[in-house]
This record gives C-alpha cells, structure tokens and sequence, in this order.
C-alpha cells in the first residue's frame, strides 16, 4: 500500500485555488492538509503502486495545477520501507506533457 507525500502548487492568477481543494478532497483515495495560497498538501494513500501513479497523473492534469513534488513515499506492505525523496514534476501546459528534472 503506498502513502505519498505530495505538494501541488496551482496557477493563482485566475483566482484562488478553492475548485483544486474541492476536488482534490472529493477524491476518496486524497487527504488534503494545509492549504497556502498557491499550494496544497495532500497524502495518497492507495491499494497499488500502479494505482499511486494513476492518481498523481490524475492530480497533475487537474485545471490550474502547475507542479506536484513528492515529499514523501512510504509502502505499508509487509518487508517495505519508507523513503524519502525529493523529485519535481512539471507539466508544460503549451505542449500537454509532462517534464521531469
């Protein structure tokens, strides 16, 4: 079972982030934290790995999102530990697909 750490950053300049929190939080796999003005903290908790990065694409193609950096990925099967890992993801709106630094 992987739990992910993960910060979304959005796009403020067509107003304030509250339609991203709304659907972020309706998602039943998605607990939203603290929220600042551009960034959201979220925590995935999902069945699979593969369902862990059907939701991370799912949360980069969200309107507004601009970025989503992992803090934290974590697996709660037996005989797997927890590692921390700093990556960005970009997604480059003008061509719809995803940069990776």
């Amino acid at each position: 079972m992987p739990i992910s750490g993960l910060v979304v950053t959005c796009d403020t300049s067509n107003g304030p982030i509250v339609d991203a929190v709304s659907i972020l939080a309706a998602h039943p796999s998605v607990d939203v934290g603290e929220v600042s003005t551009h960034r959201i903290a979220i925590v995935v908790d999902t069945e699979s790995k593969q369902q862990d990065q059907e939701i991370w694409q799912w949360i980069q193609g969200l309107p507004g999102v601009i970025d989503v950096n992992v803090a934290f990925v974590g697996f709660d099967d037996e005989g797997e530990v927890g590692v921390e890992v700093e990556v960005e993801v970009e997604v480059d709106e003008k061509h719809d697909h995803e940069l990776v630094e």
